[in-house]
């Protein structure tokens, strides 16, 4: 990245511009909020998909499948604290 970029992303980040010289708004800059937002709600998908997934399985009695469903909860979870440390460094 070169310095006019790092500069228009440091100046769309601090909401000081709307547009940057070079015309990019601050959804088109590295660091943008758009893609946490949509980190953090594929995040919470993965994790009610893999709690329902589990809660299923476990009502037919299958373990395997119960598994699958905990690891895609755990693995939910774990994006969501990945985004949570993110947008903490952020601010």
């Amino acid at each position: 990245m070169g310095i006019s970029a790092a500069l228009c992303a440091n100046a769309a980040r601090k909401g000081r511009f709307t547009h940057c010289l070079k015309g990019h708004t601050a959804s088109e800059t590295h660091g943008g909020t758009e893609m946490s937002a949509g980190e953090r709600a594929k995040a919470k998908a993965e994790q009610i998909v893999g709690k329902t997934v589990r809660t299923a399985a476990h009502a037919m009695h299958k373990e395997t499948l119960a598994a699958k469903g905990a690891a895609l909860e755990a693995r939910g979870k774990m994006r969501g604290t990945k985004e949570q440390a993110k947008g903490s460094f952020k601010r």
